[in-house]
């Protein structure tokens, strides 16, 4: 099921649940007339300065270690 849900484009708080270099390529994708070197300072700054961001790799970790047929 969660499969058939990653078909849809993650935008906003939906990006940290997946790891850094994928989160990088969905801004990328998101935001492609921006210069891809501000998109990555942004994004380091985000990292760097989210507080919830423990919370999100926690999430990001435990959604990969779910078998798809739950």
């Amino acid at each position: 099921m969660l499969s058939s849900l990653m078909v849809i484009k993650p935008m906003y708080a939906q990006i940290y649940i997946l790891d850094t270099a994928e989160q990088l390529n969905v801004r990328r994708a998101n935001n492609n007339k921006l210069d891809p070197v501000v998109i990555d300072n942004l994004q380091m700054m985000l990292l760097d300065s989210y507080p919830y961001i423990s919370h999100c790799c926690h999430a990001y970790k435990l959604i990969k270690e779910k078998p798809a047929d739950e």
